[in-house]
């Protein structure tokens, strides 16, 4: 399995209509040979203003089958037309929880992709630190609802991507502000998951070289 980040240089007034084309012919067409296209988002903080496409494939021998190489030549209409300009990095899965179906969430909500540089030798500490010690703690004391981690394939720096929903951009702020302040829960089964969450986290940072966050705001239905 393999996950592609796509970002794409596009006017605002044209965002509707990029959105028509995935969403009407795109995806369809991508989707009749076995991928997925999870979302698309606009990046609303942390870099330059980009629509952000995310897809999962069994391979990159199955996504080289998705593109309609025929008609390359004639991408000076459609989505294509619309793009100034796109690149494309490749992803590989490294915690057990993926984006596998739609969000349960009614409302969009926004989504944070960060990036983190890690030693190779600190990988699986920093997913296991992550995925089992922190997360649980986010998800049910802070209604973090966290989606999955990754690491690069095939792009220009190794580094592991997360993708991450909160309710609202003052979710995501409290969230942020709050870590390593919020006081230990009086329930015991709370206050167990509260300090393994907090001594992850610590940890986690310790081992982390450099990170850096988009704010990302969902622009279809389709959300992870």
């Amino acid at each position: 399995m393999i996950y592609t980040i796509r970002t794409f240089h596009v006017h605002r007034k044209d965002y509707a209509e990029f959105v028509r084309f995935s969403e009407e012919q795109i995806w369809p067409a991508i989707e009749e040979k076995g991928a997925r296209a999870l979302g698309l988002w606009v990046a609303a903080i942390g870099g330059p203003e980009r629509i952000f496409l995310m897809t999962r494939y069994d391979s990159h021998g199955h996504w080289e089958e998705t593109r309609n190489w025929d008609n390359l030549a004639n991408e000076g209409s459609g989505r294509a037309a619309l793009v100034h300009e796109t690149e494309c990095i490749s992803l590989l899965p490294l915690t057990q929880r993926q984006p596998d179906s739609d969000a349960p969430e009614k409302e969009p909500g926004i989504y944070t992709l960060r990036s983190f540089k890690v030693a190779p030798t600190d990988v699986s500490r920093f997913v296991d630190l992550s995925e089992n010690q922190w997360w649980p703690w986010v998800t049910r004391g802070e209604g973090v609802r966290p989606i999955g981690q990754w690491i690069t394939k095939s792009a220009p720096e190794d580094r592991i991507y997360m993708m991450t929903r909160y309710d609202s951009l003052y979710h995501w702020e409290g969230h942020h502000s709050n870590v390593g302040t919020i006081a230990q829960p009086d329930d015991p089964e709370m206050g167990k998951v509260w300090e393994i969450g907090q001594k992850a986290i610590q940890e986690r940072k310790k081992i982390t070289i450099d990170t850096n966050v988009k704010v990302l705001r969902p622009i279809t239905s389709r959300r992870p």
